[in-house]
């Protein structure tokens, strides 16, 4: 597994933006893929329990689109929200995309 630095991130993200792709979208295939990786570890999905850390900005969202895969393929899923609700506009329309089956734990540390 290859770690990447905040700096290469952004750079990678700025490169795919310059592409056409946009940033809602990479937020997307990135909670697609975490739920991906849970559901290729965790069998059957159906019926397990899921818990999403989220924080205030876009990696949050990221988790958001996570909860909500692994919601409609049968977790029970949990969202929880240490540090408030989402501040970035992105990943507040990704919360605001939760199917309501996810439960949101609101309760800042």
């Amino acid at each position: 597994m290859k770690l990447y630095q905040k700096k290469e991130i952004r750079a990678l993200e700025d490169a795919a933006v310059a592409e056409g792709v946009s940033l809602e979208q990479l937020m997307e295939n990135a909670g697609q893929a975490l739920a991906q990786a849970v559901a290729r570890r965790i069998r059957p999905l159906r019926g397990c329990r899921a818990a999403v850390l989220c924080g205030k900005g876009n990696n949050g969202g990221d988790g958001f689109f996570c909860a909500a895969r692994l919601a409609r393929q049968g977790a029970r899923c949990a969202v929880l929200l240490p540090c408030g609700e989402p501040e970035s506009a992105l990943a507040r329309r990704a919360f605001g995309q939760l199917p309501p089956q996810v439960q949101i734990i609101r309760d800042e540390l």
